[in-house]
């Protein structure tokens, strides 16, 4: 695991920063055909039957995100071992965002690597008006890394209250608690502001942002963000997940 150390500029914080330190598994994307149970963006996910692929309230089916396979992901407090987490948006303009069947995010626990036992057919997403946020199916790698509180967070203003940055810091605040990038885990990023009204969403499952190698982009250079609280976290009850986007 990668560690954090705290830059000279920022030393007499150090009691401040140290315990925002968390986890994150930051990706980087293989362009590539991937198996069912990869750790994948895009392709077709891990189905068990054709019938198993979800769909939302008008009978119409999602379009497949992003799939993680736990058994790649290290370091992360609560979350859980093994088992895959699939995440699907609605197929419109707007990705699902602000609708109450605009997402889903579903937790396989247990994991069949037969592929003869798997279904390897997705439903045709039929809207001409639809784009995809992004070009190419890629296999996710992870690397896992400790980072502090991202500036974009709503705690970082909380946390930081009393404090006066000098010229300097303010400056170099915006590499050193950096929050856009590919990852699970850790603190998120944003293009606008951190939409969360409280601290209950507090863990980060999801962030996807621009990369060239599998062509990722939200609308205009965004970030798309997934969280859920530790409480059903730790229930591994996916069903409240907090899913946003935004873009320039």
């Amino acid at each position: 695991m990668k560690k954090f150390s705290i830059p000279e500029t920022f030393n007499e914080f150090e009691n401040i920063i140290l315990p925002t330190i968390k986890v994150s598994n930051e990706i980087t994307y293989k362009a590539q055909e991937t198996l069912p149970w990869d750790s994948k963006l895009g392709g077709c996910p891990y189905l068990k039957s054709e019938d198993e692929y979800p769909r939302d309230n008008e009978d119409k089916p999602y379009f497949f995100l992003a799939q993680i396979n736990l058994e790649d992901i290290s370091g992360i407090k609560d979350f859980p071992k093994s088992g895959l987490i699939q995440f699907y948006v609605k197929a419109n303009d707007v990705y699902g965002l602000d609708e109450d069947d605009g997402f889903l995010v579903r937790y396989i626990e247990k994991v069949e690597k037969d592929e003869t036992k798997l279904s390897k057919v997705i439903p045709t997403i039929q809207d001409d008006d639809f784009y995809p946020p992004y070009e190419r199916e890629g296999k996710m790698n992870f690397e896992a890394r400790e980072m502090p509180v991202s500036i974009d967070d709503n705690m970082f203003n909380e946390i930081f209250k009393n404090v006066k940055f000098t010229e300097k810091q303010e400056k170099e605040s915006y590499d050193v608690f950096e929050g856009s990038g590919n990852r699970v885990g850790g603190y998120p990023g944003f293009t606008q502001y951190d939409p969360r009204e409280n601290n209950k969403y507090d863990v980060l499952l999801l962030q996807l942002d621009i990369d060239s190698e599998c062509d990722i982009m939200f609308g205009d250079s965004g970030i798309a963000n997934f969280f859920i609280s530790s409480e059903d976290l730790i229930k591994r009850d996916f069903s409240k997940v907090y899913y946003t986007w935004d873009c320039c």
